[in-house]
């Protein structure tokens, strides 16, 4: 198979890596702004980023008359954060927001309504104030078509979908990106004056998870691999309601509106564990319940292993379970054939949304010039160890519109366009032909396979220092095993075999990151629970950790946390 690097290198003043709300609304703004010519890079469709599943809503301020405020938006993120969060981002968040939910007004968005023609708000834990908007039961999908649909005005932007790009060319500052086109088996190099990646999750890292397939942690590694630090990876927030055997997020709203959940006993367990909240405690609480019941013998028996308790909403009013719950019960009824009006839906936790991410400032730079970062992918430390419920689209919102008037600003300040050696995409089409000219026999799908066994069963509710260990060990020698891997799937198009392949290479380069991190914080916060330092400890863990890799070894540091307007709470058992 021949790879031919011959192809005209393309100019963008900017490429955008992410197709989701962020990398959406940072394109837009970028356009608006008159940053001038722009690069989408999609590895699958525009309209098929994961965060069209976002169903809660967006939190913002919109009701300062009825009794809310920013401050009482950042103390509830902030509570719910364990005290981690940089509280000046924090802050910058609350305030941004609500100017973002009028934005999407005007754009269109169908945001529900109130009975006054007011944007309707509801409550989700742990917000006290009834600050949420939502779009029905779709309100991701709706932010993302309202973009696109403003995007259609502007002729500027080119959309490379179904590309992956494989890595950032940088040395102090950013040079170019480096794409695979998935459907022809092609190399490109797009020289820029500035990136933004916008790629999302890592949820794939573990077996039983809440994301699509594309949220390979693609953007994390890159980073790394350019020098970048990473902050906080062990926090990784597990979705306590998923969809046995999917994975698919059951929202919150099923319990939010009376729903229960329940043990092989027929027992409401929560009623043990959390009786002043029960179901809506926060969602690290109400993971170790369910996977306690699940460990103690109290759960039912799943396929493959994946044990799991009941979410009974069928006590609920007619009008409920058809209405306000009826995106869920169309999903439920679709991949499971059960019908929540008559059937309890069976769920059990699964690793959901990442804290952690690419260390960037205020206005999401990172530490190379022209390279930010934007959405689940960064860490501005909004969420601190646990996010809050609809923080997540308002975070991609606010540093989507951020770093795209940022990036404009440079395009237009920028002249000439970097001068990047085509030798860089030689190098990487002499690595593709190495793949498929070795003489190794490792399957990339088994690595895969064994990559998600081991984070699923060491890194996920419960956490240890020898599990964490022998994760580790795993991940180095299924390092190792990489570079025998051999891609036997000769077709240059739609090559998913060697899709597979850069994939489960960043997952690899991200692994042992998360797990150094998490062996290195030796207390117990938000969702990374550890069953040999069971408490909080604000005396020695009130910090962040920050991971580098250096050749093929990680280091791990710390740096404090910016506690600028709430103090910490006292230290707490993680039970309560």
């Amino acid at each position: 198979m021949n790879f031919s690097c011959s192809m005209e290198i393309l100019d963008y003043d900017v490429v955008i890596i992410g197709s989701g709300i962020a990398g959406l609304r940072a394109l837009l703004e970028f356009l608006m702004n008159e940053g001038g010519r722009a690069a989408l890079v999609n590895k699958a469709q525009l309209m098929r980023a994961h965060s069209v599943a976002a169903t809660g809503g967006t939190a913002a301020v919109l009701r300062p008359e009825e009794g809310d405020s920013f401050e009482l938006h950042a103390w509830d993120s902030i509570r719910n954060g364990e005290f981690l969060n940089d509280q000046d981002a924090v802050f910058k968040l609350v305030e941004e927001i609500p100017r973002e939910i009028y934005f999407y007004d005007h754009l269109g968005l169908p945001w529900s309504r109130r009975d006054d023609g007011k944007i309707a708000q509801r409550i989700l834990s742990p917000h006290s104030f009834p600050r949420c908007a939502y779009a029905g039961g779709w309100t991701g999908f709706h932010m993302v078509q309202t973009l696109y649909d403003s995007l259609q005005k502007f002729t500027t932007w080119d959309s490379f979908d179904e590309f992956m790009a494989l890595d950032v060319i940088a040395d102090e500052e950013i040079k170019g990106v480096i794409l695979w086109d998935i459907r022809e088996g092609t190399l490109y190099l797009l020289r820029t004056k500035g990136v933004i990646i916008a790629t999302g999750g890592l949820g794939r890292l573990f077996k039983f998870t809440t994301y699509s397939f594309q949220a390979t942690g693609d953007g994390f590694a890159m980073a790394l691999r350019a020098g970048l630090p990473l902050k906080d990876l062990e926090f990784i927030q597990n979705n306590e309601t998923s969809l046995v055997p999917s994975g698919v997020l059951v929202g919150s709203a099923a319990r939010r509106y009376g729903g229960r959940l329940i043990n092989s006993t027929g027992e409401r367990f929560m009623e043990r564990y959390a009786p002043g909240t029960l179901e809506m405690s926060p969602k690290d609480v109400v993971a170790r319940a369910i996977m306690k019941e699940i460990q103690e013998g109290r759960g039912f028996k799943g396929p493959r292993g994946l044990d799991y308790v009941l979410l009974d909403v069928t006590h609920l009013p007619e009008d409920i379970k058809k209405g306000v719950l009826g995106s869920i019960r169309e999903t439920v009824l679709r991949l499971t054939g059960l019908d929540i009006v008559e059937f309890p839906i069976p769920v059990r936790p699964a690793a959901h949304f990442s804290m952690g991410g690419i260390k960037t400032d205020l206005n999401g730079k990172t530490e190379i010039e022209g390279l930010w970062a934007a959405g689940e992918v960064a860490c501005l430390s909004v969420h601190g160890a646990n996010r809050a419920l609809a923080n997540s689209t308002a975070e991609c919102t606010v540093w989507g519109r951020i770093t795209g008037l940022e990036a404009a600003k440079r395009a237009r300040k920028v002249k000439a366009f970097p001068d990047v050696r085509q030798s860089k995409v030689k190098d990487t089409e002499t690595f593709i032909q190495s793949l498929f000219n070795g003489s190794g026999k490792n399957s990339i799908y088994e690595i895969k396979k064994e990559l998600n066994n081991a984070m699923e069963k060491n890194l996920r509710v419960f956490r240890n220092e020898d599990g964490m260990k022998k994760a580790l060990n795993t991940v180095e020698s299924l390092r190792d095993g990489l570079k025998s891997v051999v891609i036997k799937d000769r077709s240059p198009y739609y090559n998913l075999e060697l899709v597979t392949y850069f994939e489960v290479r960043n997952m690899l380069d991200l692994a042992p990151a998360i797990i150094k991190s998490a062996i290195f914080r030796k207390e117990s916060r938000g969702p990374h629970f550890r069953t040999d330092f069971p408490l909080r400890d604000n005396k020695n863990w009130l910090k962040h950790t920050l991971v580098r890799k250096k050749g093929d070894e990680f280091e791990v540091e710390t740096e404090p946390v910016r506690l600028t307007f709430f103090k910490p709470m006292e230290n707490q058992n993680q039970n309560e």
